[in-house]
């Protein structure tokens, strides 16, 4: 029965069958094969050690709250000063608002990190660049032709990315681009991945993400 499922499902090869059925999180993704990704860690690892204020950006939606949730706890975790803002659904509407911009100036955010937005936000970015924030965008959806000019932008859709497995969600995104940090700062990955999953797996599933590749395995 197995097998005709399988087979129905599009597999011919033995091997590929096998790595669909037992693949473990030993198999996912080097976080440094996304474009940006040490730059971007060597900016939050920066700011972790001069004590320098991170505002962190999500969304109103499960996988923009699990995004923002899963960056705060592991960045308060390995010591930096971070913020979160979480925008109003009625109010702010999806993606960044400039007020968010203007707040985070004020209480003298140094980076300006998005998860699950920010990738067409042009204005936005110039806005918190002009501020005198870094800005580091985490996205994962569709890129559009210009790219904002932030100083970094993980996202598995840029064409000039390695990441083998383009359809993750913004909390999949984010549960890669930590690790990567987690790698910088010499933490013992198994630990981290036991510790932030749950987040990862939140967020894909409500994003209804495909359950193929590397969104099967962290769901399993």
């Amino acid at each position: 029965m197995i097998a005709s499922l399988l087979w129905q499902r599009g597999f011919r090869d033995p091997e590929e069958a096998r790595t669909f059925l037992r693949a473990g999180v030993d198999r996912i993704g080097d976080p440094f094969a996304f474009h940006d990704m040490e730059r971007a860690c060597e900016r939050i690892r920066t700011a972790i050690r001069n004590r320098e204020r991170i505002l962190i950006h999500g969304d109103y939606d499960v996988d923009g709250v699990t995004s923002a949730a899963l960056f705060s706890r592991f960045l308060e975790k390995v010591g930096a000063d971070v913020h979160t803002h979480v925008p109003h659904r009625m109010k702010e509407g999806y993606g960044i608002h400039l007020r968010a911009v203007e707040a985070a100036r004020e209480m003298g955010a140094k980076v300006f990190l998005t998860c699950d937005c920010g990738i067409s936000a042009h204005e936005q970015v110039d806005a918190a660049r002009e501020a005198g924030m870094t800005v580091v965008v985490t996205d994962h959806h569709t890129v559009p032709p210009d790219l904002p000019e932030a100083a970094a932008l993980i996202n598995p859709h840029r064409s000039d990315s390695s990441y083998p497995f383009r359809e993750l969600s913004g909390a999949g995104v984010v549960f890669r681009f930590c690790e990567g940090l987690a790698k910088e700062l010499d933490l013992p990955i198994s630990a981290y991945r036991r510790a932030y999953l749950d987040l990862a797996v939140l967020g894909t599933v409500a994003d209804v993400m495909p359950l193929v590749g590397e969104n099967r395995i962290i769901t399993k």
